[in-house]
């Protein structure tokens, strides 16, 4: 069954190419055929109704034809070195299409972006001699900055006072596995202890900190598992932000199965943390979807959001605190009335929260108050309630799930140097532009 048209690419040459989502079996598949390369399929969702239900409620309710939606995070790729050189890394350092950026250029992208978050990246930005002096820049101008880094040089404690000082709000730390023999089927064992001894000084220093594990198919799926039991037991970890390997880059050199879409990475949680129906969770899905497009916060289409409740040493769903039947029957009736006027939209979204509450989620409301109002500018993870943590997971698209209009949602900015010019784009246009790269030789 046809679930919507759109257009891709030929994985083998690139060559654009008209594209179906289609439901075969219960599963979704992105299939596309190519002249010289035949046809290819690719493995979107295994809950066939339920995402094709999320598809339609995305794209013909809340987007209707237009792109909309703030940006709210803006990332910097100031360098284009790296000590750890990843083999499955989407950017592919080794062979870089940007340049490294001057402190002058940093200040200027302080001041003419500022207004959102600012993410420092690269490569691996720890490496860039003026780390402190971003920092410390922003601080003074009132930018909310993170560092993503990949924590190797943070296992110096002195490095990390520095940072906290200079003004860093927050850190992205990203892991492969906290076992040598897992982390060394993606050749990054060598770094584990380095990796867990950071985590140790973000902890003691009490630096808000991000955990962004990336997750491989049929190679680290228990790494899930490892990062949240983490951070049940350590507050400081703030979120867990999923990243399913994307099949770009260097990581092209990796099998393409290997690489996994979010609503997978959601089913492996599923099965281990709810005790709800999978239906249930992709209606909390449309729900963070509809919260994020009324205060007009874009948010892609694959992305999902999962919150659990901290307490003891456990994680609990924060479903289990909603009327997930009645959220149901409140979203079937939003999709009848999609067209009203923005504040009467916001009155019965209001009213739609007051409906699914339950008692206990009384005890929730002022952290629930407080998670929202921070993300509605900057997503300033660091003035997350410690009793919340949020599960963002996502994976940058690439020639094999390639979704002209899923891409056209991109929430990730990006800003590099390129030929002498700073330049502003979306994750999905640097990871083609990298893709072509590859093809043109």
């Amino acid at each position: 069954m046809k679930i919507r048209e759109t257009k891709s690419y030929c994985p083998s040459c690139l060559k654009p190419l008209s594209a179906t989502l289609v439901l075969d079996n219960g599963k979704v598949y992105l299939e596309r055929t190519c002249p010289e390369h035949g046809n290819y399929r690719f493995l979107l969702s295994n809950n066939g109704n339920e995402y094709a239900s999320l598809d339609k409620f995305y794209f013909n309710i809340l987007k209707n034809n237009k792109i909309g939606g703030k940006i709210t995070n803006e990332w910097i790729f100031a360098n284009n070195v790296c000590n750890m050189n990843c083999t499955y890394c989407a950017v592919d350092v080794q062979d870089p299409i940007f340049d490294e950026m001057t402190l002058e250029e940093l200040k200027e992208i302080l001041i003419k972006y500022g207004k959102v978050k600012l993410t420092l990246s690269g490569g691996e930005p720890t490496l860039h001699k003026n780390i402190f002096d971003f920092f410390r820049l922003g601080k003074e101008m009132k930018v909310v900055t993170q560092l993503a880094s990949n924590g190797v040089l943070l296992d110096n404690i002195e490095f990390c006072k520095k940072l906290q000082d200079a003004g860093l709000y927050e850190i992205r730390i990203s892991t492969e596995s906290f076992q040598k023999e897992t982390a060394a089927k993606v050749g990054a064992e060598k770094f584990l202890d380095r990796k867990m001894k950071a985590l140790e000084n973000l902890k003691q220093l009490n630096i808000k900190t991000i955990l962004s594990p990336t997750i491989f198919k049929g190679i680290n799926e228990e790494h899930l598992f490892e990062c949240m039991d983490y951070a049940s037991q350590n507050h400081f970890i703030a979120e867990i932000s999923v990243n399913g390997f994307t099949w770009a880059g260097a990581g092209t050199s990796m099998q393409a199965g290997n690489m996994i879409m979010p609503d997978e990475i959601s089913d492996i949680l599923f099965a281990r943390y709810f005790n709800c129906s999978r239906e249930d969770l992709f209606a909390f899905n449309k729900l963070m979807h509809l919260t994020l497009h009324l205060a007009n916060i874009r948010m892609c289409m694959n992305t999902q959001l999962l919150v659990f409740v901290r307490g003891n040493g456990r994680l609990e769903p924060l479903t289990s605190y909603m009327n997930i039947e009645k959220l149901k029957k409140k979203l079937e009736q939003w999709e009848k009335r999609k067209d009203l006027p923005k504040a009467l939209q916001i009155l019965r979204f209001i009213a739609m929260g007051l409906c699914i509450t339950k008692v206990k989620t009384l005890k929730l409301a002022y952290p629930l108050v407080k998670m929202f109002m921070a993300n509605i500018f900057h997503i300033k993870i660091f003035k997350y309630p410690s009793v919340l943590l949020p599960v963002v997971i996502n994976t940058t698209c690439s020639v094999l799930d390639a979704d002209e209009e899923t891409m056209k949602h991109c929430m990730s900015g990006l800003i590099i140097k390129k030929d002498k010019q700073i330049t502003r784009s979306v994750a999905t246009e640097l990871i083609f532009d990298i893709a072509k790269n590859k093809f043109s030789r």
